[in-house]
């Protein structure tokens, strides 16, 4: 069973299969775009993880302000799009 399976993704799941298929399916490396900052560095670390697991052939870039390159490409802020509330965080 695949995380997306869960029923805490079931609002995402069809969006990120779609993501994921147009990784696996691309004819470009992709390009991940994150903060100099240690969220930043964190998270492009475990997509880099998930990208090499895959297969898929990928390049990092580490900007104070990242942005989309040409391709396809993953931008990692260190601003938060959306947060827990402070009761679910443990």
């Amino acid at each position: 069973m695949s995380l997306l399976d869960l029923q805490a993704f079931t609002t995402a799941s069809a969006v990120l299969r779609e993501a994921a298929l147009k990784l696996r399916t691309s004819d470009a490396s992709v390009t991940i775009s994150g903060s100099l900052d240690e969220p930043g560095v964190f998270a492009s670390t475990l997509l880099e993880a998930a990208l090499l697991d895959g297969g898929i052939p990928y390049q990092r870039r580490l900007r104070e302000n990242p942005s989309a390159a040409k391709g396809p490409s993953i931008v990692i802020g260190s601003a938060p799009v959306s947060q827990l509330p402070c009761s679910l965080i443990f």
